[in-house]
């Protein structure tokens, strides 16, 4: 979703291999590397979603703990990252895939309150974007964002134009239309207020890929119910209507956009 602050506190990677995944380990520098989750223990993932997630998203924004170490340390891990310097985890970014690997959505990226300005938030999404050719070479890269005219930010969540600009620098595009999160978590609420951008270039989607790709993002969470629920039948009319190459607009226009439903 977004960078955003947060604190940390120290712990060692372990030293045994890096099991199987489709995101690379990269060193990015002196006492700098990158890990996906699933290199870690599980008490090391845990204190990366405490220290550095916690903080950073509303509760209704983020998955359980449980999902957490079942989508990204379980026997097929979803690609992530967390940026580890001096063995202290200042970033992480999470990933998801969607309509068998054509669409990867950036779920989550956070820093540290104690590295922001640091670079960690460009370091986090280069390396997604090195790792593409891995996961889904062709995939369209998505996120989600919130409108600054709904949510202000707070000191936890930080700036939301901020964040606006930090994807406008590398090269993100806003889809034109308001756009709803699905329930995360039993009882933790749907996010209105939010955006759609798009983060590659490369691919040319089907007509019909952001619409299918809703369609199973609400699934996954909501179950298939959900697909008779108004709120989404209002995502699906408005994203029949969408062109992922053409009709995308500059981060600037923002304000441009429909504001929240649901």
């Amino acid at each position: 979703m977004n960078p955003r602050e947060s604190p940390s506190r120290p712990f060692t990677a372990p030293d045994r291999p890096t099991p199987a995944t489709p995101v690379r380990a990269v060193a990015e520098g002196p006492g700098t590397k990158i890990l996906p989750l699933a290199a870690l223990t599980t008490a090391e993932i845990i204190a990366v979603y405490d220290d550095l997630l916690r903080p950073s998203f509303r509760r209704e924004e983020l998955p359980s703990i449980g999902d957490v170490l079942r989508v990204y340390a379980g026997d097929h891990p979803a690609p992530s990252g967390v940026l580890l310097r001096d063995g202290r985890p200042l970033g992480i970014h999470l990933c998801e895939t969607y309509v068998d690997g054509q669409v990867l959505m950036l779920s989550h990226l956070a820093v540290a309150s104690s590295a922001r300005g640091g670079g960690i938030g460009s370091q986090l999404f280069d390396h997604l974007a090195g790792s593409m050719a891995e996961i889904s070479p062709n995939a369209v890269l998505l996120a989600e964002i919130d409108d600054p005219r709904v949510w202000p930010g707070t000191p936890g969540t930080g700036d939301p134009v901020a964040r606006l600009q930090f994807y406008g620098r590398h090269g993100a595009r806003l889809l034109p239309m308001a756009f709803v999160q699905p329930q995360l978590q039993p009882g933790a609420g749907r996010v209105a207020g939010m955006f759609l951008i798009r983060l590659d270039r490369h691919a040319h989607p089907a007509p019909d890929l952001l619409a299918r790709f809703l369609t199973e993002y609400y699934s996954v969470y909501e179950g298939p119910g959900s697909l008779d629920d108004p709120v989404l039948r209002t995502l699906l009319d408005a994203a029949e209507g969408v062109d992922l190459d053409r009709d995308l607009l500059p981060i600037e226009d923002w304000e441009q956009l429909p504001r929240a439903i649901g």
